[in-house]
């Protein structure tokens, strides 16, 4: 063991170019001086920036410094430790073809790695416009027909037409309506499987290359502020999702139509009173052909259906569900931003990355094989996601690790 020699290359995370624990008297190269003997410590720096560019940048010049100390010392036992996104960095940097496979020993410490899968947010949406413009579709065609061909305009004047230009935009209207519901059926399966192609294309971009036989300790500190943070931003992204599940809408409708049952009759003043006249008229004017159409049908068979007023809450559940829906592109738009300002390393990803893919926060990498995971209960020293390299308990961890290798990995 003591005759081993070993070559240490120091990687920093972002923002933090010329980190002190990289400088040749820091706790962690005095551990490893004391516990390895003959070491040789070289600091990578990067810009240190906040995106995916500079880190894929940083990784081929990584590659290309590691791969020239591998071809000067062959000997030697190569290993890097990276803390944060450094970690992301040295991964891509050990698939490179220059250095592939000669790495003794990966340490990566307190690294948020990224694990990207498809967020199926486009089928929902798509399955909400088509369910909608059918109905609008319909409703309207039947509206318009029996507008035209029997006695309907005589016996109803709320919302009927008042005059042929009037008449005139319910036409179009209708016909944009049945256009767009036989587009959005039509193109349903060819626009989902595009979406697919390019998702899963942009996930095999930014998914961590498999790292053949090089051996990889992750180690962190429980309650990593970035990690935490991370996955408090991955669940608030996943509302996305969880507006557009059929047992959300259905518990919409539920609610909302407990809510207005005890009105009555008066149900669809208290949503006028409750929303304001502007969103009541959005939302009544795709509803008001079903709604006049089932007077009239209730009319020529002597019924009175003013009793089931209430069913206005169907009126307010599809301007909840647009609303929500709506809501949701501004929410996803929203994070987007966050996403490029705090330290996560998403500035620069398009906004498809964020919203159409979900990038779940990870202590491992996607490819889990050599990989060994260490998290420890370290006391707090300032941001816990920094308290690793300062930590001896931690630091002896990382020097057992390293010196359990005995040798550069055996190429096949």
């Amino acid at each position: 063991m003591g005759q081993n020699r070993y070559c240490i290359t120091l990687v920093h995370g972002t923002f933090a170019s010329g980190a002190a624990w990289t400088l040749q008297g820091s706790a962690l190269c005095r551990a490893l001086k004391a516990g390895l003997g003959d070491v040789r410590f070289k600091p990578f720096k990067w810009n240190g920036k906040n995106d995916d560019g500079s880190r894929t940048s940083a990784a081929t010049e990584l590659a290309e410094q590691v791969g020239e100390s591998l071809d000067a010392d062959p000997q030697a036992l190569h290993a890097i430790i990276a803390h944060s996104h450094g970690g992301n960095i040295i991964l891509r940097a050990a698939a490179h073809p220059r250095v592939a496979n000669r790495l003794s020993s990966l340490v990566c410490i307190s690294t948020p790695f990224f694990v990207p899968a498809r967020r199926d947010i486009v089928a929902a949406v798509w399955t909400l416009a088509q369910g909608f413009a059918w109905f609008f579709a319909i409703a309207s065609l039947m509206f318009v027909l029996a507008y035209q061909f029997t006695n309907f305009s005589k016996l109803n004047k709320l919302g009927m037409p008042r005059n042929a230009g009037d008449f005139r935009w319910w036409v179009i209207a209708t016909v944009i309506a049945l256009i767009v519901a036989l587009t959005l059926q039509v193109s349903r399966r060819r626009m989902l499987a595009w979406v697919s192609r390019r998702q899963e294309h942009r996930i095999g971009e930014i998914t961590l290359p498999k790292l053949g036989r090089s051996s990889i300790l992750c180690i962190w500190a429980k309650g990593d502020e970035v990690m935490l943070g991370f996955r408090a931003l991955d669940r608030l992204a996943d509302l996305s999702l969880f507006w557009l599940r059929p047992l959300t809408v259905v518990a919409a409708f539920v609610l909302i139509f407990a809510w207005l049952t005890p009105a009555g009759n008066n149900a669809i003043f208290k949503i006028r009173e409750t929303f304001g006249f502007s969103v009541f008229a959005m939302v009544l004017i795709p509803i008001l052909p079903f709604a006049l159409l089932s007077e009239y049908a209730a009319n020529l068979l002597g019924f009175n259906i003013s009793f089931l007023l209430p069913i206005a809450t169907a009126i307010l559940a599809v301007m909840t569900i647009a609303l929500l829906t709506l809501g949701t592109w501004v929410t996803a738009a929203f994070l987007h931003v966050i996403l490029k300002l705090i330290p996560f390393g998403m500035n620069g990803w398009r906004f498809i990355d964020t919203f159409f893919l979900r990038i779940s926060p990870s202590n491992l990498p996607p490819d889990r094989s050599n990989v060994l995971a260490e998290e420890m209960t370290l006391p707090r020293n300032g941001l816990i996601h920094s308290s690793v390299y300062g930590n001896d308990a931690a630091l002896q961890r990382i020097v057992a690790f390293i010196r359990a290798k005995p040798g550069p990995p055996q190429q096949a």
